[in-house]
Formats: structure tokens, sequence, C-alpha cells
């Protein structure tokens, strides 16, 4: 199993990657094309960081129990895999551990994560990160934030210590 670090993650290559949970990530560039929706054997997140994509639903903003806003654009049926848009006008959270992997992409902003080691991860607009289950960290981001972000909880997978 992958060491549990704040990965940041760089384009056109697999940064993190496990077998055993038929988990992987990276950052890919693309040409233009065209996607007919189809059947698929698994669950995929696509953030298109310049050019144009086109979305059939209008799905609107909620506001969070924190007082940020967000729109869950894809959500599995057990809701094991979650998908959308996260804004904020700025926030700075206390160390806290992540019951589940997030990758992040940072659309607007900049966010700063640190680890329980005090490693400063400064990630800018049009770069991401991931943030494996078990991790412990905080964040912090001065004035107004948009991140495209995926979450995904392993059932049954009990956290590391």
């Amino acid at each position: 199993m992958p060491k549990k670090q704040i990965i940041k993650l760089s384009q056109n290559s697999v940064d993190f990657g496990d077998e055993m949970l038929g988990l992987y990530l990276g950052v890919w560039d693309n040409t233009d094309g065209t996607t007919i929706p189809a059947p698929y054997s698994g669950d995929e997140f696509i953030s298109i960081i310049e050019g144009v994509g086109e979305s059939v639903n209008d799905i609107p903003w909620q506001e969070t129990s924190d007082g940020h806003r967000k729109k869950v654009l894809y959500q599995n049926h057990n809701q094991t895999f979650t998908a959308g848009i996260w804004q904020s006008k700025g926030f700075n959270t206390s160390l806290m551990s992540f019951s589940y992997n997030e990758f992040i992409m940072i659309k607007q902003g900049k966010l700063i994560c640190t680890d329980d080691l005090g490693v400063e991860h400064k990630i800018n607009a049009g770069e991401a990160l991931f943030i494996p289950q078990g991790v412990r960290c905080s964040w912090l981001a001065q004035g107004k934030i948009t991140l495209h972000f995926v979450q995904i909880k392993l059932v049954n997978s009990p956290l590391p210590v």
C-alpha cells in the first residue's frame, strides 16, 4: 500500500496508484473530441483546465453547514464516489484527519495544505493534489477559492493509525 501523504500531482503521469483499491490518479492533456454517453465499468472524474466543455445538467449551488458553497455534480449509487465544485471566500482549518480519499483541482485561488509534520504544500490555480484517506492536515485559503473535488470513500476500510 502506498505511503499515506499529501501528493501534488504533475501533468501526464499517474502520481498515485493502489492496485488493491483499484484507485489511480493522474493529470493528462487531451485533444479536441466528443464523447457519447455509454455504460462505463468504473467511476471517473474529468476536470477541464483549459478549453471548453458542455454539460447537459444545470445543478444548483448548495450552502454547506460551515458557510461555503458546493455543487455535487455526480455521486454513484452507494455514495462512495462523489464529484463536484466547491467555493469559499477564504478559510483556515485546524489539523483534521481525512476519512476518505480526496482529489482536488484548484480552478481559482491558492490553497496551502499543511501536513501533521508541518510541511506546507502550496497549490495554485491549475494545479492538483491528492490526499489519501487517513492523512492529517490543515488548510488555509486567503481570498476566493474555487476547486473541483472527488471524494472516494472506501467501504469497510479501517483508517490507518
